[in-house]
Parts: C-alpha cells; sequence; structure tokens
C-alpha cells in the first residue's frame, strides 16, 4: 500500500473515531504500527494545573501511566515549553529543551528511561489546554503533520 492511501486510511480513521470514541483504541493502534511507535495517547495536559488526563491510549504501560497522572504530569520539564508552540505544531522533545539537558531531569530519568522512550513526537490541538496526541517513537514530525490537523479537531 501506498504512503499516500495508508496515510489517507488513516486520517478517514480518525474522523470516525472524533465521531465515535469508541473506536479511538483501534486507531491508536493503527497510529502505532503506521509511524512504528511505542505507544500513542490521546490526553490532555493542563499546563497551569500541572495535571494531565489520558483518555485513550495504545501500547502504554498502564503503572507508568498511573505514575504519570499521579507525580510526573506537575514536573514534566516539558510541559512550561509547550505554551510557545502553536496550535498545529508537531514537535519533538527535543526541539522544546536540549537533549542532553532533558536527560538530567528526574522525570527522563525515572519515567522516560525505564520506558526506553528516548523520543517522541507530539502535537497541540488547542488555545486553552495542550490535548496531545502523542508517539513515543523514531516518527518523523513530517509523518505526524499530515495526521495533526485531524487529531486537531478531535480533543
Amino acid at each position: 500500500m501506498s504512503d499516500l492511501i495508508a496515510v489517507s486510511d488513516l486520517i478517514g480513521d480518525i474522523y470516525d473515531a472524533a465521531l465515535d470514541p469508541a473506536l479511538w483504541p483501534l486507531v491508536l493502534e493503527r497510529i502505532v504500527q503506521y509511524f512504528k511507535a511505542a505507544a500513542a495517547v490521546l490526553y490532555v495536559q493542563d499546563i497551569h494545573l500541572r495535571e494531565g488526563q489520558f483518555y485513550f491510549s495504545y501500547g502504554d504501560d498502564p503503572y507508568f501511566t498511573r505514575l504519570y497522572l499521579e507525580k510526573y504530569a506537575r514536573i514534566n520539564p516539558l510541559a512550561p515549553h509547550f505554551l510557545v508552540t502553536n496550535v498545529g505544531d508537531v514537535f519533538r522533545a527535543g526541539e522544546l529543551i536540549p537533549y542532553e539537558e532533558l536527560k538530567e531531569t528526574q522525570f527522563f530519568k525515572e519515567w522516560l528511561q525505564p520506558q526506553q522512550y528516548t523520543e517522541f513526537v507530539a502535537t497541540r490541538s488547542t488555545n486553552r489546554r495542550r490535548v496531545s496526541p502523542s508517539f513515543p517513537s523514531p516518527a518523523t514530525s513530517r509523518r505526524v503533520s499530515w495526521t495533526t490537523p485531524r487529531l486537531s479537531g478531535c480533543g
């Protein structure tokens, strides 16, 4: 299947899930497969309250998801940098803060590293809160940008 057909099918799946939220787990599984990601999550990161809410996920470890919500959402060093991104921007962690700086944080050492997440690609979908489809993976920003306008309407 050509990349154009595959991404077109994926975009259709995203629209379907926006109308029928029960489809999100399957769509996130397809996103993981398409991007060759470790996991995909659809969550809200409230920058001001320093808390997060996972809505749907695929491939994540429930233990680490719980830890993120209980502890790491408050100390995620990337969160304040989300405010300098624009709606629709696709970015990697290393574009927000230098990777060497990130590696020195408690967040990296206790949450990212144990899961072997060395990179993630995310997008900002609203101005009020940070709804973030996120893909811990080697996915390219260009490929994620093809699906961003569709994901932006789903938060």
